[in-house]
């Protein structure tokens, strides 16, 4: 979703985008491209550092010919393991932009998969990165990380995540249509959106929630996402009988999200305390745009969306007390949500950072780390 909307946006603004592998929209490719993209992850989860490797890798000879062919002003790339090409477009004198949206390393360990050769990875990500033109980073934690790994702080572009004004339109849905398909008529509506990881926070979340049964009388926790820890919600909805208040939507496509979230009272992104955390929560841009009050962890990018009591509610991260005591306050106070609920859209609207904003960020520095070649060679 965050590739498909950057390209939508980079070539509204007139750049010529040239991918490479080609794109495939994962709507079109139909099943076989869904069961390819499932193989590949179990792979990755079976043999991380081996698939990891194997990116590294992977695209070399493609990306000689495509560079040779093309000759492109700058080259723009996600993830430092497409280390390869990296190294291609250097030789080749084609400055690099590098997105880099989590350390591999701390990834995988909130994943809860063991990679063994820590350092190697480490020292792959520094070389990447120092022949790098410029980095773009998704939030200042990472950037501030980098920073105390000893990397000059000039060479990195804070850009964060964004979110489609036009499609997350609060006008645009009653929430009616899916309160109905999922008996919800009459129901208090908590709501998730989100990869169903360990670090999510979700199958926690859940298992707060038998704190305070007493509250839960008409409220539905609808959880919308796919995941690894799919199997343990089950179970603990299961063990907890939680059934009545859980319901499970599995995935939605994204451009569907907005009719979903239409029917939410609230909104949580409850994530678990990380070492670091260093994300940028799309869920919470999208909750805001759709006017939701929203609970979440106090830690990293959130701090710099939620304005604690007026769009939204912190709790320290893992915090089940204060997590919940905010919760009851919500459920219980409708005029309280009804006003985090407008000054929440209100908030994502002045925020503004859209995808188009997100495009011209991370073109403006592929524009500069070109601009610095050519001053070089003319000089």
């Amino acid at each position: 979703m965050h590739r498909s909307e950057f390209l939508k946006a980079a070539r509204d603004l007139g750049v010529n985008l040239i991918l490479h592998p080609a794109h495939v929209n994962s709507q079109a490719a139909g099943k076989t491209e869904n069961l390819l993209r499932r193989t590949k992850r179990w792979l990755y989860f079976k043999f991380p550092e081996f698939s990891l490797f194997v990116l590294t890798f992977k695209h070399a000879a493609a990306h000689a010919r495509a560079f040779i062919r093309n000759k492109p002003d700058v080259v723009l790339l996600r993830y430092t393991v497409h280390f390869s090409a990296i190294i291609l477009a250097r030789m080749l004198r084609i400055p690099v932009v590098l997105e880099v949206n989590c350390p591999y390393y701390l990834h995988s360990r909130y994943e809860l998969v063991n990679l063994r050769f820590i350092g190697f990875w480490k020292w792959l990500e520094r070389k990447a990165i120092d022949l790098a033109s410029s980095v773009v980073v998704i939030s200042k934690p990472l950037k501030d990380y980098y920073i105390t790994r000893g990397f000059s702080a000039e060479k990195f572009a804070v850009v964060p995540n964004a979110v489609n004004l036009s499609r997350f339109d609060p006008s645009a849905f009653s929430g009616a249509e899916i309160k109905r398909l999922y008996g919800l008529d009459d129901s208090f509506v908590i709501g998730f959106v989100g990869r169903l990881e360990e670090w999510s926070g979700i199958d926690w979340f859940l298992r707060s929630l038998t704190l305070i049964r007493s509250v839960l009388r008409n409220v539905i926790v609808v959880v919308i996402g796919s995941g690894p820890l799919e199997g343990r919600l089950r179970e603990i909805i299961a063990d907890l009988q939680l059934e009545k208040h859980v319901r499970l939507v599995g995935h939605v496509p994204h451009e569907e999200i907005p009719r979903y979230m239409a029917c939410f009272d609230i909104a949580v992104a409850p994530y678990r305390y990380v070492e670091l955390f260093y994300g940028s929560p799309m869920k919470i841009f999208e909750y805001l745009a759709m006017g939701k009050p929203v609970l979440t962890a106090r830690m990293g990018q959130s701090m710099d969306l939620i304005r604690h009591g007026e769009n939204g509610f912190f709790y320290e991260p893992d915090d089940a007390k204060e997590m919940l005591d905010a919760l009851s306050l919500l459920i219980r106070d409708s005029n309280l949500r009804q006003s985090l609920g407008r000054e929440a859209y209100i908030s994502s609207r002045n925020i503004a950072w859209t995808w188009e904003r997100n495009a011209t960020a991370i073109i403006d520095v592929c524009r500069a780390a070109a601009s610095n070649k050519r001053s070089f060679q003319g000089a």
